[in-house]
């Protein structure tokens, strides 16, 4: 965190000491939200937080340029991602039925706010159209998040249960991703692809050797002022 606290400021530094110039933007598009680990939560281990979701993203960016070429993209994004996982041979321990094993079907929904903070560098092709990359890290914060667990046969799933993620189990509402990605500009109108790798572990709770990182895919359009 120390060393992220000092990349921000360092960019913030050179924004405030540079000839500069800002626009507002808007902008939307798809995420592609995979997540990992090796959670076992809940009565009979049903939770364990590998999921693939998808979903929108949406909000208002903030763009510096200084420096010629360099730049700082800022935005404050909400994002919806839902999906369904099936996990199959997933062993549990049943109460009061012993170990069983079958097919896991987890169908998961997120509300996020996130804040990318990004450093630019753009490659200038004509006055009006360019290439830029970007990378820094993206904060990220949970509104909400709720999971269903079907455990059973793929014909025929025997047994439900319901989840709110983050009042249920120990797991962090707040988030750092880092990444970067390429894009391009062109009279007012941008597209950027991107893709970030998740930092902090999100399972908070007793245990050292449970993990849970979400990794996040987005390709987004968008209209600078």
């Amino acid at each position: 965190m120390k060393k992220t606290t000092r990349f921000i400021l360092i960019a913030l530094m050179a924004v405030a000491g540079g000839n500069l110039y800002a626009q507002l933007g808007l902008q939307g598009g798809f995420v592609y939200m995979p997540s990992n680990g090796n959670l076992e939560l809940g009565v009979s281990q049903e939770f364990s937080g590998t999921t693939r979701n998808s979903g929108v993203q949406a909000g208002v960016t903030y763009d510096f340029h200084f420096r010629g070429n360099l730049g700082l993209q800022t935005a404050l994004l909400y994002t919806y991602a839902g999906g369904k996982t099936r996990e199959f041979d997933r062993q549990l321990t049943i109460p009061n039925a012993g170990v069983q094993r079958g097919t896991q079907l987890t169908t998961s929904q997120y509300h996020f706010m996130e804040l990318p903070v990004r450093v630019s560098y753009a490659l200038p092709v004509t006055n009006d159209f360019r290439f830029f990359f970007f990378g820094g890290p993206s904060f990220s914060y949970a509104l909400k998040g709720k999971s269903k667990s079907q455990f059973g046969t793929i014909a025929a799933f025997n047994r439900n249960e319901y989840y709110d993620v983050y009042g249920d189990f120990d797991i962090s509402r707040f988030e750092l991703k880092a990444g970067g990605g390429i894009g391009a500009y062109y009279h007012h109108y941008q597209v950027k692809i991107g893709y970030d790798q998740g930092i902090l572990n999100l399972y908070n709770g007793e245990s050292s050797k449970l993990r849970l990182r979400r990794n996040q895919l987005t390709i987004s359009v968008g209209y600078v002022f």
